[in-house]
């Protein structure tokens, strides 16, 4: 896939999720994360979604997660709008794992990465685990995205370091 289209189906995506501006990025991550640190269920993220989601004035959140049992929970919450990237596999495993096993290759899941990199980078608010490069870096790319007076920020576990 060239680039460009890549860029295209990024932007692509978010549109056909319908997200406005004002939404809250959940990173939650299972994966080979538990290999590293203890993992945490949506339950623990959910006082976390609403305080964000109330100090925003939204009820749209956007979820980047690899684990499909995260997304099947999501209907438990009625009272968000959940949006999160489709039409690709979920990997609760390491990537490498995956790679091996032929159940992805590196291409589809870099795809699938930057959408919810960039899809994740323009939210308003972000709720994940700072322990997590990937949390780090979308904190990051909000921060450059909006400046730091509209970037808020939970972490489960630590705080942020550089």
């Amino acid at each position: 896939m060239q680039p460009y289209y890549i860029f295209l189906a990024i932007i692509f995506a978010r549109l056909t999720l319908d997200i406005s501006s004002n939404f809250v990025a959940v990173h939650v991550r299972h994966g080979d994360k538990a290999t590293e640190t203890a993992t945490f269920h949506l339950d623990k993220y959910m006082p976390g979604i609403r305080h964000l989601s109330n100090a925003h004035g939204t009820r749209s959140i956007f979820v980047s997660t690899e684990d499909q049992a995260v997304i099947n929970a999501l209907h438990d919450y009625p009272e968000y709008s959940f949006k999160y990237t489709r039409g690709h596999k979920r990997h609760n495993i390491a990537i490498e794992e995956a790679f091996k096993k032929k159940i992805t290759t590196p291409e589809i899941e870099a795809y699938v990465a930057f959408k919810n990199l960039f899809i994740s980078m323009c939210a308003t608010s972000f709720l994940g685990t700072f322990t997590s490069n990937w949390s780090r870096l979308v904190y990051e790319l909000m921060y450059a995205h909006h400046g730091s007076e509209k970037t808020e920020f939970i972490s489960l576990d630590i705080g942020y370091t550089t």
